[in-house]
């Protein structure tokens, strides 16, 4: 007895196999799952000598189990091809052990009973398959009990090549050792008796998913009892109504179900589904069910064979190919009449877009297409003309839709279809086995020969009816009598409207099309066949209808409809012949001129003077209560007008005015005559204007214009008021300007009367060397105080004219601000007078912004509080950051206090006006331009933010300043753009063990545009530097590798760092982030650290920093001695005490100088002068004859060497920031402001000799 679990006849199975059980089986499942109780099925035959028992138990409440058991004798160990087995003892105590086993259980796995004793001592169950081990324990356990006295189970062992093996093992208690059982079990190999079942469930599914297919159907054969099993679905479509038909294919023949032709096919079919053969295939005719005829059915069978090979059982599935086979047949019936005939045919393959084959009389017009064409071909190869390519679109695109027919006429060019022009294809279309168009045959007619005779009467016709017209949209000739529309002809800009439904509902469709409600309601009126008769009936006219109706393109346009009607004198048919114009431009060109009068004229009209009758020709809605009417007496108009709109005490002279001999008289001696008055509008006083002009030279009609100018006369009399007020402005400016003139003229002659006066004692005292010393650091203060002013008046030249500038630099805001309190404190201790100042709150280290303008902003507020401050006062500096409305902006708040002399109140509304002073006392003993506070003003706005200020007179004044900087900048952004600063001409040393980083990181500095080489060890390095030093070409960056074998970074920067000096930049890379090792690299003589990976940014950071650092020592260690000996400057300068000045100074350094008056002298000296000749050239920008930019521009073209490369230096009191931008462009280095601060061009010149230098050691 052998048992299957039930979860192997889940998905259809025992529906598939067993039909005659499914519903008792469904019915025990759910008996048993509800009530807990067993049951038993009877039994069923499934295979030839086989029969089932299905038994079902609940092993949880609701739920139901099932076993199969399959009766039939188990085949004996001694019997030829009997499955292995043997015996083992296992002894059952705190876990199992096995005592003995035989050769025949140990073969079972591959073993000898030797190895699987060996195997066992650890684990006696090492032999189960994994997941099986508990059903072994479990099993173990039963066999231990008293009841039942022996037990047996179906499990998987693992064989020792890793495939399963599955065994039957009964076992049974045999004694005991000590307390703990004996236990004998003999296992027999069960998986050839398995294999067919397995078969079958393999091909289950198989059977599942053809039962579930909608296109096939699917049934049983049993080769042994050639019977016949059916399913629901093959039932429904085979003929006969048995659901099982013993031996089925003889009985099949001589039921006459089996086509003749299919007899021998049918009979081989099960022939060899019979032998056995794993699959087989075959195509038979069928009569249908209904009698109605044939079908082919293609039938595939699968066997299933039994553990020895024969033939079990078939699952068959068939599948109806009528229809496939019937199209091959017509395509073939096709193909054969296109090779044959002589008429225009062809075949076109709908699905693959191809045109398949064509007939000879196609070929020969020329119509065959090349291998793969498709329709569209025909249009790109020029074969189909323009007017019907849309025709023949949709011809293919019909057939695409699947339409049975389709039809259309082709005009082709006859050039190319042996005089052809005019074919009618005819389509129909071939359908596939599920409905879908698979091919379509046309047939092609000439009508050519009618075509033309067409055209030649349809050109005609419209020769004939005049229909020739730029404006006609659209003809129809109606018949009023019968509501039918003839002879339809419209424009494509028209929608098109359907004619056969009749005229009525023709002319409903137009008025739907109407812009407006009321041009819809007007056009079914005007055009009803009611109204048209009615109209001819009373002998009226032709009807005209203007309306705005919607064309093709969605807009609207302005039409025409004309309909004349008329009576066939032959049939007695009312006939309406309508034609509709378009008169958009038309009907825009009147809008226009009425647009235009109406806002320029409130009547329009003429006067006869024989008459004396005035004509109305257009008056606006505003001027229609003003009249006049259509056509009436002029003076009956006149007076009426004057009566009822102007002004009593103006109607005397207004009579007299507008009389006609006064009109005439005032035409006799002028072009145009003009008359105003003030008119009472509905209570409201307007201007009115009136003009009179002669039409023509005949002089006897005039033309008359009113138009109102009130807004005209008020907008001149606002006018001329601002212009008084601006003449009031510009007086007021011009004493301000006076005044202010006085004061400069005050302020500039003070320090130049010092400059004079001192320089003159100075000339006295050459041989006093102190006090001519004294005599000069007066003179030079006094200088840099006439300096001052002249940039204050420069700033606020800027600000008027719009040209000044924020610029946005991230800046130390601690530094910034210890700059200024070093200045002011500096201002303090001179005055004596007390300084402070106070940071509250958080304050971030860097912000955004102008620091340069924001400095001069607080200075100038310091200096004018220290200014106004008596000695032993006090002034203070408060700093605090605001909560900011914007992220990433930080709002900053500055307030200088003092105990000073105080404001007036008066005065405090004009404190930020350019040029104001306060009176005497306080400018009198300060001094000062008036253009301090207003700069400041200025630029505190430009930064989006407010100057306020609180004075007391005698006590003291408070400035609160309020400003927006960016904040939060990350360093990253200072640090990319300092990777993007040049470095061209700069040497580098990269010292790395890693060929892969010495690799990366010359690319880095090549970028950047150094000139780098690269070494493997410490000892390399110190060679290298050792030979650049002994050639007086060190090294400007040495980046070296922290751990590196034999010295690493650290000991060679220590020994490198006594060579090179301070002036090399030497850099750290390391892959550690630790605190120690900067502070030991700094002992070394390592200028920075940074961490691996390194980045382009990252280096050019660690660079800037680096020379901002030496730039910072440099300026604390005081002035440096500047040296330029062996210097030779073209010094170009029109103005000869500024070229004696430059040249002193340039000769106080060493060096050589030779001067040009103008740049054609400049670019003279250039070109005659030897290659490298001069190292620099200083040159004024301002100059006669050539500028100093024409001849930068000049210089840097010179085909000569050097010419493109020698520093040009530009110099000029013209310091507005486009003038520098402009000496850039022409070429030039650098741009120095006159008067020249010494030390800016000594440092200026060394900048440039410096790139110079180390371009030539490059």
């Amino acid at each position: 007895m052998a048992g299957l679990p039930a979860s192997q006849l889940c998905g259809g199975f025992f529906r598939t196999f067993f039909p005659a059980a499914g519903l008792a089986w469904q019915e025990l499942c759910g008996k048993t799952a509800a009530e807990g109780t067993e049951g038993r099925l009877t039994d069923y035959t499934i295979l030839p000598g086989q029969r089932v028992r299905m038994r079902c138990y609940q092993p949880a409440p609701g739920s139901c189990a099932c076993c199969l058991e399959v009766d039939g004798e188990e085949p004996d160990q001694n019997q030829p091809g009997a499955a292995d087995g043997g015996t083992a003892v296992y002894r059952v105590g705190e876990r199992p052990e096995l005592i003995y086993i035989s050769p025949g259980a140990a073969a079972l796995t591959g073993h000898t009973p030797k190895e699987y004793q060996c195997l066992a001592k650890e684990d006696a169950l090492f032999s189960c398959w994994p997941g099986e081990r508990e059903t072994a324990e479990s099993f173990l356990m039963d066999a231990c009990g008293e009841e039942p006295p022996h037990t047996g189970a179906v499990l998987w062992l693992r064989h020792r090549n890793g495939t399963p093996v599955w065994v039957q093992a009964r076992g049974r208690v045999i004694g005991t050792d000590g307390k703990a059982p004996l236990l004998q079990f003999n296992f027999r190999n069960v998986a050839l008796p398995n294999k067919m079942k397995q078969n079958i469930l393999t091909h289950q599914v198989i059977f599942d998913l053809a039962v579930n297919s909608e296109d096939v159907i699917v049934w049983t054969y049993n080769p042994a009892t050639h019977t016949l099993y059916e399913t629901e679905s093959s039932r429904a479509v085979h003929p006969g109504t048995a659901m099982e038909t013993p031996d089925f294919v003889e009985q099949s023949i001589r039921s006459g179900v089996v086509k003749a032709e299919s007899v021998d096919a049918f009979r081989e079919l099960y022939r060899r589904v019979e032998a056995g053969e794993p699959e087989v295939s075959g195509d038979i005719w069928f009569a249908r069910r209904d009698g109605s005829g044939w079908w082919c059915e293609r039938i595939w069978y699968t066997n299933l064979l039994d553990d020895k090979g024969n033939c079990s059982l078939s699952i068959g599935v068939g599948k109806n190919i009528t229809d496939v086979l019937r199209n091959k047949a017509e395509r073939q019936q096709m193909e054969m009449a296109l090779s044959f005939t002589s008429i225009v045919l062809c075949s076109y393959n709908v699905k693959r877009d191809v045109f398949t084959s064509f007939s000879p009389g196609a070929e020969r017009i020329g119509l065959g297409t090349r291998p793969g064409e498709g329709y569209m071909d025909r249009v790109k190869r020029g074969y189909v003309m323009p007017d019907s390519v849309q025709d023949y679109i949709h011809l293919y695109q019909a057939l695409g839709r699947g339409e049975k027919t389709a039809s259309a006429v082709i005009h082709y060019d006859p050039a190319k279809t042996s005089g052809i022009e005019w074919l009618k294809l005819n389509y129909s279309a071939i359908y596939d086995s599920k409905g879908h168009v698979e091919m379509g045959v046309a047939v092609g007619e000439d009508i050519t020969e009618l075509m033309c005779a067409r055209r030649k009467f349809e050109w005609e016709k419209r020769e004939l009816e005049g229909l020739q017209s730029d404006t006609l949209l659209s003809k129809y000739k109606i018949n009023l009598t019968k509501n039918t529309l003839e002879n339809c002809m419209h424009s494509d800009r028209l929608i098109p409207l359907r004619p056969e439904n009749g005229y009525t509902e023709w002319v409903e469709s137009a008025a739907v099309r109407g812009e407006t409600q009321e041009m819809r309601d007007a056009l079914r009126w005007k055009l009803s066949p009611q109204n048209l008769t009615w109209l001819h009936e009373m002998g009226a006219g032709p009807l005209q209808a203007e309306y705005r109706l919607q064309m093709a393109d969605g807009r609207y346009s302005w039409v025409r409809t004309t309909v004349r009607c008329e009576k066939d004198p032959e049939t007695g048919d009312l006939m309406g012949f309508m034609s509709t114009c378009d008169i958009n431009g038309e009907k825009q060109m009147e809008m226009i001129i009425n647009r235009i009068l109406d806002l320029h004229f409130e009547f329009l009209g003429l006067l006869d003077l024989s008459t004396q009758q005035i004509t109305n020709y257009h008056h606006s809605k505003l001027g229609a209560p003003l009249g006049s009417s259509r056509d009436v007496d002029y003076f009956k108009d006149v007076s009426d007008f004057v009566e009822r709109f102007l002004p009593p005490e103006l109607r005397k002279d207004a009579f007299t005015a507008f009389s006609i001999p006064q009109l005439c008289q005032a035409l006799a001696d002028q072009d145009s005559y003009s008359i105003v008055f003030p008119a009472c509008e509905q209570s409201v006083r307007r201007i009115k204007k009136w003009q009179y002009m002669y039409l023509d030279q005949s002089r006897t009609v005039i033309v008359v214009i009113r138009t109102d100018i009130t807004d005209i006369t008020l907008e001149q009399e606002r006018q001329q008021q601002a212009l008084r007020e601006a003449l009031i402005q510009a007086k007021q400016a011009s004493r301000a300007k006076t005044q202010f003139l006085s004061r400069m003229s005050h302020e500039l002659r003070t320090p130049m009367n010092t400059i004079i006066g001192m320089s003159e004692v100075a000339a006295h005292t050459l041989n006093d060397p102190k006090r001519a010393g004294a005599c000069l650091d007066k003179v030079k203060m006094s200088a840099h105080l006439l300096l001052a002013l002249i940039n204050d008046i420069l700033d606020m030249s800027r600000i008027e004219s719009g040209k000044v500038l924020l610029k946005s630099e991230e800046f130390n805001f601690r530094s910034f601000l210890r700059g200024v309190n070093d200045i002011a404190l500096e201002l303090a201790e001179e005055k004596g007078v007390a300084y402070t100042c106070l940071q509250v709150g958080f304050l971030e280290e860097t912000y955004g912004g102008d620091v340069l303008k924001l400095q001069q902003i607080l200075l100038n507020l310091l200096s004018n509080a220290i200014k106004f401050t008596p000695q032993g006062g006090k002034v203070q500096l408060l700093v605090f950051q605001k909560e900011a409305e914007k992220e990433g902006k930080a709002r900053m708040c500055f307030t200088v206090s003092d105990t000073g002399v105080g404001i007036e109140e008066a005065f405090l509304p004009k404190l930020f006006e350019p040029f104001e002073q306060e009176g005497p006392k306080r400018t009198g003993t300060c001094g000062g331009t008036g253009l301090g506070l207003a700069i400041c003003k200025c630029f505190v706005e430009m930064m989006d933010g407010t100057i306020e200020v609180s004075s007391i007179e005698g006590v003291g004044s408070k400035f609160t300043v309020e400003v927006t900087l960016s904040s939060g900048m990350k360093a990253l952004r200072r640090a990319n753009q300092a990777g993007k600063k040049c470095w061209d001409g700069f040497s580098a040393l990269v010292a790395d063990d890693e060929a892969v980083i010495c690799e990366q990181a010359v690319g880095l500095l090549s970028q950047l545009g150094f000139q780098t080489e690269c070494v493997a060890s410490g000892f390399d390095a110190l060679k290298k530097v050792e030979l650049r030093g002994g050639q007086g070409k060190p090294y400007d960056l040495i980046l070296m590798d922290w751990q590196m074998p034999g010295m690493n970074g650290q000991e060679a920067a220590r020994r490198i760092r006594p060579i090179t000096g301070s002036g090399t930049a030497i850099l750290l890379m390391t892959a550690y982030d630790r605190d120690d090792l900067a502070e030991e690299s700094w002992e070394s003589g390592i200028d920075q650290v940074i961490t691996k990976p390194i980045f382009k940014a990252t280096l050019g950071m660690a660079l800037e920093q680096f020379y901002l650092r030496k730039e910072r020592e440099r300026q604390e260690c005081g002035s440096r001695k500047y040296d330029f000996r062996d210097r030779r400057i073209l010094l170009v300068e029109d103005h000869a005490l500024n070229a004696e000045v430059a040249s002193r100074l340039l000769a106080m350094k060493g060096c050589t100088v030779e001067r040009a008056k103008n740049g054609v002298e400049a670019i003279e000296a250039i070109t005659l002068s030897p290659p490298g000749f001069f190292d620099a050239v200083l040159m004024d920008v301002v100059m006669p004859v050539m500028d100093g930019l024409t001849a930068a521009r000049a210089i840097r073209q010179l085909k000569k060497e050097k010419a493109q490369t020698v520093p040009i230096l530009g110099m000029s009191a013209n310091v507005f920031e486009e003038n520098e931008e402009k000496s850039r462009e022409a070429g030039m280095n650098l741009f120095l402001s006159k008067p020249i601060d010494p030390e800016v061009l000594y440092q200026a010149l060394e900048h440039c000799f410096r790139g110079e230098d180390r371009e030539r050691r490059g």
